[in-house]
C-alpha cells in the first residue's frame, strides 16, 4: 500500500437518529416506528409448510387417480357390445298342440324400455333399493354418509 494512502483515515460514518430520517424514507410517510417491547416474535412457518405439503399431496394423487383409471379401464368391455348377447342357440321342444314341452340352450329375454315395465314393478324395485331415487342425481350422498358413519360405529359393515 503506498504510504500517502496508508496516513490516511476513513471518514467516519455518520449515523442519523431515526427520528431525523425524511418522511419519504418511511412507507408510511410518518415517524419512525415504535420497537416492539420484549423477545423478537418468531414467525409462525408450519402453516405456510402445511399448505405446500398439502399441495404436492393433492397434485401427486390426481397424479396417482389418473394412472389407476388408466390402468383399469385399458382393459374395460367396449361399451357397443353392452346390447348383444353372446349365448347359445336355444331348441324349444314342442308338443302337437303348441304347448313347450322342453328348452334346450340359453334362455334369455328380450331388451324392454322403460315404458314397457308395469309401473308397480318400478315402485317395488325402488322402495327396496332407494326410495331417495328422485330426489338426488345418481349418488345418495346423504345415504353414503350415514353408511359410512353406521359401519364406523359398528366397527364393521353393515349397511
Amino acid at each position: 500500500m503506498h504510504p500517502a494512502m496508508a496516513a490516511r483515515k476513513a471518514p467516519a460514518r455518520l449515523k442519523l437518529d431515526p427520528d431525523d430520517r425524511p418522511p419519504w424514507y418511511f412507507k408510511s410517510g410518518g415517524a419512525a416506528p415504535e420497537k416492539p417491547s420484549g423477545p423478537p416474535r418468531r414467525r409462525r412457518r408450519w402453516p405456510r409448510r402445511l399448505g405446500y405439503a398439502g399441495a404436492i399431496l393433492a397434485v401427486w394423487g390426481a397424479i396417482a387417480f389418473t394412472i389407476g383409471i388408466a390402468y383399469y379401464a385399458h382393459d374395460l368391455p367396449d361399451v357397443g357390445k353392452l346390447g348383444r348377447i353372446d349365448r347359445r342357440p336355444n331348441v324349444t321342444l314342442a308338443a302337437a298342440d303348441g304347448s313347450t314341452l322342453a328348452n334346450f340352450g340359453d334362455l334369455y329375454g328380450e331388451w324392454l324400455t322403460l315404458d314397457a315395465v308395469p309401473p308397480a314393478l318400478i315402485q317395488a324395485v325402488l322402495a327396496t333399493e332407494d326410495r331417495r331415487f328422485y330426489s338426488h342425481p345418481g349418488i345418495d350422498v346423504l345415504g353414503l354418509t350415514r353408511a359410512v358413519i353406521a359401519n364406523l360405529r359398528a366397527g364393521r359393515a353393515v349397511q
